[in-house]
């Protein structure tokens, strides 16, 4: 559980990984290439990031611990006001990380300046940035934070996360990409084979470690090994998406591609996945709540007839809000 947020008793099932977060900017760079926006995001206390766009629309970005979304939704009613003066003229995100940047320039292309709205997205770190690229201070933030020597705070030299530096994130040749990989892990027992992919090969995430490793987990047959790099190999040199909803034991996690093994809902893209699992994770966390309330109305009514009968009330074991519940008196 995220410590600056120790009433959140459930975080967001979605993670964002370096597979999924390239194919995403590859597709925001589709759909956003030379659109007009505001200049400034909206960075909210819900902890939202919100990109107004022209055409009556606005990208909006979750970045709370229970809601990992991004979706194009319509422009919000109280901000009609605010002129789309910046055009986007790049999306992208570096090979094998969680960085994705949208560069946004204002003015004409002789005179005008640049600035970058820059998406963190990695494990309980989701953050939204605004940077100039002139001079890379930090004109503005979603969450002020110091942590790993960097500075995240208005004013700042906005430094990037550290790099992973896996093989694989730069030019190899098949033969030199099996040649590493068979020398990586053939010598490593098959139940810690996992630890070492993910230390060590780019774009391998806990999403999907699991379906490029197959048999390769559970057993030392070295063709279970063979067949695994190329299920790694393929998936490095994908050419098309094919974007999915996976349906993991974690929950619905949107995803580039189905993965051997798991279950998987076919969608148009990867913004209608993501608008897909909100839509599902809403109503969940919606009937959790109010299982909660009912739950804690059957206790205070049984609690009430045994007071009325005389009878002593028994120490409830159950928990609410992550803390023993407190005998009635």
């Amino acid at each position: 559980m995220p410590e600056s947020y120790p009433e959140v008793q459930r975080v967001s099932n979605v993670r964002f990984d370096p597979v999924l977060v390239r194919a995403l900017a590859a597709e925001l760079a589709s759909a956003l290439h030379g659109r007009m926006a505001h200049a400034a995001p909206v960075f909210d206390r819900d902890l939202s990031a919100t990109l107004l766009l022209d055409r009556g629309q606005a990208l909006r970005w979750d970045l709370h611990p229970t809601r990992g979304w991004v979706r194009i939704v319509p422009r919000p009613p109280e901000m009609e006001g605010r002129a789309p003066e910046a055009r986007i003229v790049r999306v992208a995100a570096p090979d094998d990380e969680r960085l994705l940047r949208i560069d946004l320039h204002e003015g004409n292309r002789f005179k005008g300046g640049t600035r970058a709205l820059v998406l963190e997205l990695h494990t309980n770190q989701w953050n939204a940035l605004l940077v100039d690229t002139a001079d890379r201070r930090i004109v503005s933030l979603l969450r002020t934070r110091e942590a790993g020597g960097r500075v995240l705070r208005t004013g700042e030299i906005y430094h990037p996360p550290e790099p992973q530096r896996r093989f694989g994130g730069g030019d190899v040749s098949v033969d030199q990409a099996r040649a590493e990989w068979m020398a990586r892990l053939r010598p490593v027992p098959p139940s810690e084979r996992r630890g070492e992919l993910l230390r060590h090969f780019a774009g391998t995430s806990p999403i999907n470690a699991a379906a490029l490793l197959g048999d390769a987990a559970v057993t030392d047959d070295e063709d279970a090994l063979a067949a695994a790099f190329e299920r790694w190999w393929a998936m490095r040199h994908r050419a098309a998406p094919e974007p999915v909803v996976l349906v993991t034991k974690g929950g619905l996690q949107p995803y580039p591609f189905p993965l051997d093994g798991v279950s998987f809902r076919p969608a148009t893209s990867l913004l209608e996945a993501f608008e897909s699992v909100s839509q599902a994770e809403t109503v969940d966390a919606t009937q959790r709540d109010l299982t909660a309330l009912v739950n804690r109305a059957r206790l205070i009514t049984r609690a009430g007839r045994l007071m009325e009968s005389g009878l002593p009330l028994p120490a409830p074991t159950t928990a609410i809000r992550g803390r023993p519940m407190r005998p009635f008196t």
